[in-house]
């Protein structure tokens, strides 16, 4: 109370306080209903922790499994390089001596296996004659085991001549075109793609051949190409098998009097693609 102060003012100020205030009860459930405020939200915020923490335990689970899968991923390269590397070797189109690979698609593919088996024969014993005259004329030689086994080995397996063949041109063509890295590659994976012919080797091998990290030699080429081959006969008909064969005989006899190579580098689109992912010159 003010001394002086007008008794209606000092009424007036008592009903503001009380009502400031409010009344006991009312001032006792404002602090228990501020009270189970602060419990819910700190019940909240404890079960919000519980959930946080598994969800933080599955995500560094993750990240430890695609750490541990980078790594698996990087010893089985690692393995792989040593495991080609110390293969067979053979020289390139430049002289270089590099291991050469085409023995794992015989692995890979047990079908071709007796094929890839005459292919590294040539590559380790084969003489300078190349071609099928250069090869006749030598008499015996691991050309003309090539010559002979590849179509009988296809003839025990297809019961067929004009598979025996068209299997044997087709192993002699991606030979032919097996001259630069990457080349007969790259003819077995466009043929692969009508023909439905398995791929991954094919793509495994390749950043090996186009880098010139290895080779993929005679064993190589020839078993892909007689992969195509042997697709080939179980998808045409007689007939069809025999216009192949024709087409591929005609190949054969160009490539024999003129280099396929040649013909490659010649025409634009062909010697684009041909370069592609190879190393420079």
């Amino acid at each position: 109370m003010i001394v002086g102060e007008h008794p209606l003012a000092q009424e007036r100020g008592r009903d503001r306080d009380l009502q400031a205030l409010g009344e006991p009860d009312q001032r006792v459930d404002r602090a228990v209903a501020g009270d189970a405020g602060t419990r819910q939200h700190h019940g909240v915020t404890r079960r919000l922790q519980h959930v946080d923490r598994p969800m933080h335990l599955i995500l560094g689970w993750r990240r430890v499994a695609r750490n541990v899968d980078r790594q698996r991923r990087a010893l089985g390269r690692q393995l792989r390089d040593i495991l080609l590397a110390f293969g067979p070797q053979g020289r390139n189109h430049r002289g270089l001596r590099l291991p050469l690979v085409g023995w794992v698609v015989g692995l890979a593919h047990p079908g071709v296996l007796p094929v890839a088996a005459i292919g590294v024969a040539d590559d380790l014993w084969s003489g300078e004659e190349r071609g099928f005259r250069a090869h006749v004329g030598k008499g015996a030689s691991t050309g003309v085991l090539k010559l002979v086994g590849i179509p009988a080995f296809a003839l025990w397996r297809t019961r067929s001549l004009s598979g025996a063949v068209l299997v044997g041109l087709s192993a002699n063509l991606l030979n032919q075109l097996d001259k630069k890295p990457g080349r007969a590659l790259k003819a077995y994976l466009a043929a692969s793609i009508p023909l439905r012919t398995p791929k991954s080797i094919a793509v495994l091998l390749a950043p090996y051949d186009l880098r010139e990290m290895a080779m993929l030699g005679d064993s190589g080429s020839n078993a892909l190409g007689a992969m195509l081959g042997f697709e080939s006969v179980g998808r045409f008909t007689e007939r069809q098998r025999w216009s192949a064969v024709a087409a591929l005989a005609g190949l054969t006899i160009l490539g024999e009097r003129r280099s396929l190579g040649a013909l490659i580098e010649r025409t634009p689109v062909f010697r684009q693609v041909d370069s592609w992912g190879r190393q420079p010159s």
